[in-house]
């Protein structure tokens, strides 16, 4: 009687393997993060409404959502690390917690002015001051 043994590299071993892991972490993540970006782009604007007889899909906003959350993610990522290693690992307290989320605020805010008005200039968009502040 021979037994055959499953290949090391079968598609449900590596399945199993990172479906615990990071992998399956990001995942649903991301799944998320595309759900989260069409219900509000979908909200945000009248033609955007799915009953309405003008509707247009908004791929620019959703576009835009999903890079300009990813890259938000990452730049409180690397901030956290930083503060995790410089503060974080001798003393967790009200104030460096502060300063990190205010670190990190004003990060994402200097990333976020310029970058919003280079891509209305892109789009043929008007600016409106108000649009950012509110962002």
């Amino acid at each position: 009687m021979s037994s055959v043994r499953p290949p090391k590299y079968s598609l449900k071993a590596l399945w199993r393997n990172h479906a615990d892991g990071s992998v399956w972490s990001w995942i649903q993540k991301a799944m998320v993060l595309i759900a989260c970006s069409l219900v509000l782009n979908h909200i945000a604007a009248s033609d955007n409404f799915l009953d309405g007889t003008s509707y247009r899909f908004p791929w620019v906003g959703f576009l835009f959502t999903i890079i300009f959350c990813l890259l938000v993610g990452v730049i409180a990522d690397v901030n956290f690390k930083f503060y995790k290693k410089r503060h974080f690992s001798k003393k967790v307290e009200a104030g460096t917690i502060f300063r990190f989320m205010a670190s990190t605020l004003a990060y994402i805010s200097l990333f976020y002015v310029p970058v919003n008005i280079i891509v209305e200039l892109a789009i043929g968009g008007q600016i409106s001051f108000y649009f950012i502040l509110i962002g």
